[in-house]
């Protein structure tokens, strides 16, 4: 499972909006929107070293 989804699955289960987690994490809306959807704005990318 993907960590979109996870997030999206976990918030839900404690009853969040996506505007409570906002505020929980200190950080805005659009960033756990656009983490549940699987988009990219914000987060870094990390790939390994080879």
């Amino acid at each position: 499972m993907e960590l979109g989804k996870i997030v999206a699955s976990q918030r839900k289960a404690q009853g969040l909006t996506q505007s409570d987690l906002a505020g929980l994490a200190q950080t805005g809306t659009r960033l756990i929107s656009d983490l549940e959807n699987g988009g990219s704005s914000g987060f870094p990318v990390v790939t390994p070293n080879i």
